[in-house]
C-alpha cells in the first residue's frame, strides 16, 4: 500500500491527506495499456500507445502520458503528451529515446482538481533490426518455396497469439508473391521465393523487430504443394521437407524431415506446427489434419540456444 506524507504550510507533518488530495488518488486509472515498438533503432522507440478508459468517467477530463522508470517516479520522467477524455491513444514518435532508467510508459488520469499522482504503467520492449526470426531451407530444391501462412509463437503448441513484429524480413520473392503475404492472415496470398532452384540456405522468410525472439517455442506454417495450385500458390511452387529456424541470425533448430504430400492427396494438408525442444520435451511436428509424428533423432539443434 502506498504511504504518503504531506507537508503543511506551517512546517508540521500530517499523515492525513486533504480532501482534494484524496479525490486525486480516487480518479480512476486506465487499464490494458498496449504498445509495440516499431522503431528498429536500438535505444529509441516509436509506435502508438493505446489503453482502455475507466468504466466511470464522471471525474476524468483527460490523460497525460510519461516515459519514466519502472516505479513511475516524477524525477527524470519525460512528458510525451496529453489527450482529452474520449481519446484513448497517443502516438509516440519514432526516435523517442529510452535507456536503463526510462523503461516504462505511464498514463495518468486527470480531473478538474489536477493530475492523479500515480498512473497505469507498461514496460517497453525496445526492438531493433537484429531482433529477427527466419525460416531457411536446409536442403537444396529444384523448385521455388511457397508459404501462404507463417507465424511464430511462445507456447510450445502454437496455441497463443502470434509473436508481433515491426516488419516482414527482406528475403527475396517472386514478383507478385512478396514477403508480407505470408503474414497477412490471408491463406490465399502466398509468399514464393525468388529462387526457382534453391541451394541450401538460399531461401529465407521471416520477420524483423520481434520482442524477445529467443522466446520462440513453436512455428506454424502452411506450405504450397507442387502441382496442386491451392491457397493461391503457383503450380511451380512447393514445400521444403527440411527447414531451419534462425533467431537473431543464429541457428536454433533444424527439422530434418517434414512429411509431404502429392497433388493427389486429399484433403489438403492444412497446417504444420513445428515445435522446439526443451529440457522437458522432444521436438515434434504436427501436420493438420491427418498426420502427427516425431522428429528424427538426428535433428540438429544449437546447444547454445536457451530453451525453457
Amino acid at each position: 500500500m502506498r504511504s504518503i506524507v504531506y507537508l503543511l504550510s506551517c512546517g508540521a507533518v500530517s499523515s492525513e491527506p486533504s480532501a482534494a488530495d484524496r479525490r486525486l488518488y480516487g480518479v480512476p486509472l486506465v487499464t490494458d495499456l498496449d504498445f509495440f515498438d516499431t522503431d528498429l533503432v536500438a535505444g529509441s522507440v516509436g509506435a502508438t500507445l493505446t489503453w482502455v478508459p475507466p468504466t466511470v468517467l464522471s471525474e476524468v477530463i483527460g490523460y497525460t502520458v510519461y516515459l519514466a522508470d519502472s516505479a513511475g517516479s516524477s524525477t527524470g520522467r519525460v512528458t510525451l503528451g496529453s489527450v482529452l477524455v474520449g481519446t484513448n491513444l497517443l502516438a509516440v514518435p519514432a526516435g523517442t529515446a529510452v535507456n536503463n532508467s526510462l523503461t516504462h510508459l505511464f498514463v495518468h488520469s486527470e480531473s478538474n482538481l489536477g493530475l492523479r499522482p500515480d498512473g497505469a504503467g507498461l514496460e517497453i520492449c525496445d526492438v531493433s533490426a537484429t531482433d529477427t526470426l527466419f525460416l531457411q531451407n536446409a536442403a537444396a530444391s529444384t523448385y521455388a518455396w511457397g508459404i501462404p501462412d507463417l507465424s511464430f509463437h511462445r507456447l510450445p503448441d502454437c496455441s497463443d497469439t502470434a509473436m508481433l513484429f515491426a516488419q516482414p524480413g527482406l528475403s527475396g520473392s517472386e514478383s507478385g508473391y512478396g514477403e508480407a503475404n505470408a503474414f497477412d492472415g490471408d491463406s490465399s496470398t502466398p509468399w514464393v521465393s525468388s529462387c526457382s532452384s534453391c541451394t541450401v540456405g538460399q531461401a529465407l522468410i521471416g520477420v524483423v523487430g520481434v520482442c524477445k525472439p529467443e522466446e520462440v517455442r513453436c512455428v506454424k506454417l502452411r506450405q504450397c504443394t507442387a502441382g496442386r495450385g491451392d491457397y493461391g500458390c503457383p503450380s511451380s511452387a512447393s514445400r521444403m521437407s527440411r527447414v531451419s529456424l534462425l533467431a537473431k541470425g543464429e541457428h536454433v533448430f533444424t527439422w530434418n524431415f517434414l512429411q509431404g504430400q502429392t497433388s493427389s492427396v486429399l484433403p489438403a494438408l492444412e497446417m504444420e506446427l513445428l515445435m522446439l525442444p526443451s529440457r522437458r520435451r522432444r521436438a515434434t511436428v504436427s501436420a493438420f489434419v491427418d498426420v502427427s509424428y516425431q522428429v528424427q533423432a538426428d535433428a540438429e539443434v544449437n546447444p547454445g540456444f536457451s530453451s525453457r
